[in-house]
């Protein structure tokens, strides 16, 4: 009976792991669900509205195909993401791989963002690194594009985002994007990086779109490239984003 007992214990654990992706996955397929409904359910209402109406007038039927378009736009931003997850959920192709000059990779991100900087008249600072990093070169500026954006997104007018990096005396470095925006809560924290986990604040306060899956994808770079992504923020002193990748 011990043993037995044992072996029960001893499947049930190694069983856990798979119950966890599963339940990952089913969450993952619900929520991707949810999210792609709400821009069909508006085309197709709008649509059988309009197609109702016996006397709809032109500019009706021109603003109805403009928000159409629009929720269009949204479900290719939405598509577009989700491939991006499931691309970096299975690895990216290393045989390419190269080391690059972290400088470059940082004026590469902020010529990506600087149409979106300017609009919200917020500073991009970059300090200058001698810094060598090892990996996907396009994936890595991606991989800055979210941090610096997401940093705009919730920063105010006049403001300042900061693009540093590290030398951690090792084989490694440590890039690090700077706000002193409107910070994330503590209850927050844990679960930011979870996909179309959105914190109330960027629901009510900020009231920025999107769908949760940035910062999901932004984690999935870090782990394909073997590296580390943690945050220190505080509510109204705004945030820290580490990350750390390896030299070689």
């Amino acid at each position: 009976f011990l043993g037995v007992a044992i072996s029960a214990v001893l499947a049930k654990k190694s069983l856990r792991p798979m119950e966890e992706s599963l339940e990952s996955q089913s969450r993952f397929t619900s929520d991707a669900a949810h999210e792609l409904r709400t821009p069909l359910t508006v085309i197709k209402t709008e649509t059988e509205v309009a197609l109702r109406d016996s006397k709809l007038k032109l500019a009706d039927a021109k603003e109805i195909l403009e928000s159409n378009l629009e929720e269009v736009v949204k479900l290719e931003n939405l598509t577009s993401a989700l491939l991006r997850l499931a691309h970096n959920s299975n690895s990216l192709d290393k045989a390419s791989w190269q080391k690059y000059k972290l400088q470059d990779i940082f004026v590469a991100t902020e010529e990506r963002v600087a149409k979106e900087a300017k609009a919200r008249n917020v500073a991009i600072k970059i300090v200058d690194t001698k810094l060598i990093v090892f990996g996907d070169a396009d994936q890595l500026v991606e991989l800055l594009v979210i941090l610096v954006s997401n940093a705009i997104k919730y920063s105010g007018e006049g403001s300042q985002v900061e693009l540093l990096a590290k030398n951690n005396g090792d084989s490694r470095i440590s890039i690090l994007v700077k706000d002193n925006g409107i910070g994330i809560k503590s209850v927050d924290i844990d679960h930011i990086f979870d996909r179309f986990y959105r914190a109330d604040q960027s629901r009510t306060k900020s009231k920025v779109g999107g769908y949760g899956l940035g910062l999901s994808i932004a984690k999935s770079i870090v782990d394909a490239h073997g590296g580390k992504i943690t945050v220190k923020s505080k509510p109204n002193k705004g945030s820290e984003f580490c990350i750390i990748l390896n030299k070689k």
